[in-house]
């Protein structure tokens, strides 16, 4: 008999399985059955933790971190860490969700990094509103300092060495 769906295949193995295989002897149990040897082990079931199915499963990658302290990853930026910088750090995801990554540095505890996220307002230019934009004032404290500071800056400044100027003056004599 030929199936004719994959529901159809999946019943007629699950009734194999459930009617002749675990009910067959097998010669590396030493003669018994499969159902017989799982009924009569008396230790218990010991489940495997879901971040360690978790982590055998992910994947991982190697990026460069940029100088703005981010990666690219699948054609998204997420920020990683300014002290990374011009380092190369192994990326750990699962390929389902990549909203957030693992990042691994050996000089780091793995962290998780997020999505950059850019708001719709960002690059958005607006005017000023009429009441700043025509403030009038008479000075400006900041710009005073500024200037100051430059004036001093300027006037404690060292003299360089011009070297052309003395090969000039000394080819005149």
């Amino acid at each position: 008999m030929k199936p004719k769906t994959l529901e159809e295949l999946n019943h007629h193995l699950d009734l194999w399985i459930q009617n002749h295989y675990h009910t067959s002897p097998h010669s590396s149990l030493s003669g018994i059955s499969p159902g017989v040897a799982f009924r009569s082990d008396s230790r218990p079931l010991n489940f495997v933790d879901i971040e360690a199915i978790t982590e055998a499963f992910l994947h991982t990658d190697t990026r460069e971190v940029d100088k703005t302290g981010c990666i690219d990853f699948k054609g998204k930026k997420y920020e990683v860490s300014l002290q990374l910088i011009g380092r190369k750090v192994e990326v750990y995801y699962d390929p389902s969700w990549t909203d957030e990554v693992e990042i691994h540095h050996p000089d780091f505890k793995p962290f998780k990094a997020k999505q950059q996220v850019i708001g719709r307002n960002c690059g958005i230019r607006t005017e000023l509103p009429e009441a700043i934009r025509t403030i009038k004032t008479e000075k400006s404290r900041l710009l005073e300092g500024l200037n100051e500071a430059n004036i001093t800056h300027r006037t404690n400044k060292e003299v360089a060495v011009v070297f052309r100027k003395l090969k000039e003056v000394n080819a005149d004599v």
